[in-house]
């Protein structure tokens, strides 16, 4: 059927030919139109993916409603569907007024005066139309008319938005959003950067603060054995672990929200005994160099020949059997003789505790040890504390 017979037959009132008339201009909006008419009142539903835009489709239908002056119709009930709905989300009357149809307030039920009965509601039909690439991040109208209509009438700037198109907007927003994620590879990639990002920040700090105290406080002449027995440069892996939460939280956030936070969490709690070690690792591997250096040994002899010193003492080698001697002892042997013989200096200084205490000597030996080890694992607490909680904090930013 021509363009002419339609306007024709719409002239006439057809609400048929109404709707095919303004479903070719609101194809390329993504818009389907359904009409029906109740005596002197046209019912106009615009049905669309994302609810249509509510001052756009009042515009649009004021002005095809002029070249209809003479159909009969007295009013005209707009009404806004998003596809599957049964109930509109927003509606408009407008009524006739001087041959233009203007917007009527909504007290009186439409349809009161010819009857008392309002059109009835009905399942809005899927949208039929192929979908539009310009339409992809959003389905709501432009803010001007399609370029089918000329003279586009732009909405008044006094008039406030609507709650309705609000809620079109936002939802709009949201799917935008949403379509703009990156891909779930791109996903997973941002996140395995950031755990290893985080990681080796974290891991470098701890070396660093481990060999300043090594090299520069622990060699201090009086206070610097005291302050390596209190191990007092643990203090900073509040500041380390700290970081090491932090990013990883920020990691998690970058992830699929599904398993994003669970296995950015068992990360975290892989890393956090891994570097909180990285600390006695440095000094081991500080007293190998300096054994090595000192009896002027290989390195591979200076290794067999620590495990042996180590395997005698603590029944255990390398670095497991170095940091149990180290809560014992608090000096480390360096050249040959030292290794064979006993540990004549820690001897010497339980021996003055035990004195001064009245207590076995071995008993002092026992009360330092287990105050080592609570020390570290103090740290160790402190440690874990300072990266979960900043862990937290950082997923606590996550978009619901």
């Amino acid at each position: 059927m021509t363009h002419a017979s339609l306007l024709s037959q719409a002239k006439q009132g057809d609400a048929k030919a109404i709707a095919a008339l303004m479903n070719q201009a609101l194809r390329p909006a993504g818009i389907q139109v359904r009409t029906a008419v109740v005596q002197s009142c046209l019912r106009v539903m615009a049905i669309a993916k994302t609810t249509p835009d509510r001052q756009f489709m009042v515009n649009f239908v004021q002005r095809g409603m002029k070249s209809l002056a003479q159909s009969g119709f007295q009013q005209v009930l707009i009404q806004g569907f998003q596809t599957g709905d049964r109930r509109p989300h927003w509606q408009v009357n407008l009524s006739l007024e001087n041959g233009k149809f203007v917007e009527a307030p909504m007290e009186t039920p439409v349809g009161a005066a010819d009857g008392g009965k309002a059109p009835p509601l009905v399942s809005a039909p899927p949208n039929p139309f192929p979908p539009d690439p310009l339409l992809t991040a959003t389905a709501s109208p432009p803010n001007s008319p399609p370029q089918a209509q000329p003279n586009p009438v732009s909405p008044p700037q006094s008039q406030k938005p609507t709650a309705s198109r609000v809620t079109s907007k936002a939802t709009s927003k949201k799917s935008f959003t949403y379509r703009q994620r990156p891909s779930w590879l791109k996903q997973c990639a941002m996140g395995v950067g950031g755990w290893i990002l985080s990681g080796a920040i974290a891991l470098t700090l701890r070396v660093v603060i481990a060999l300043l105290a090594e090299l520069r406080l622990y060699t201090l002449p009086y206070a610097g054995q005291l302050l390596q027995l209190l191990e007092v440069a643990e203090l900073l892996t509040l500041v380390i672990f700290a970081v090491l939460g932090l990013g990883v939280g920020l990691s998690a956030i970058a992830l699929p929200k599904r398993w994003g936070i669970q296995i950015s969490a068992l990360m975290l709690t892989l890393l956090v005994p891994a570097i909180f070690m990285a600390g006695p690792t440095v000094r081991y591997q500080l007293w190998l160099q300096e054994v090595a250096e000192v009896q002027q040994l290989t390195a591979p002899l200076a290794i067999a020949k620590t495990d042996l010193f180590l395997g005698t003492r603590v029944d255990n080698t390398g670095l497991l059997g170095f940091y149990l001697y180290t809560a014992r002892y608090s000096k480390l042997p360096v050249i040959a003789e030292e290794m064979v013989g006993e540990n004549i200096i820690d001897r010497q200084v339980n021996s003055t505790i035990a004195d001064a205490a009245r207590v076995p000597e071995t008993e002092v030996a026992k009360f330092l040890e287990w105050g080592t080890w609570g020390i570290r694992g103090f740290y160790f607490l402190v440690a874990t504390f300072a990266a979960a909680s900043h862990f937290r904090q950082a997923i606590a930013i996550r978009q619901p």
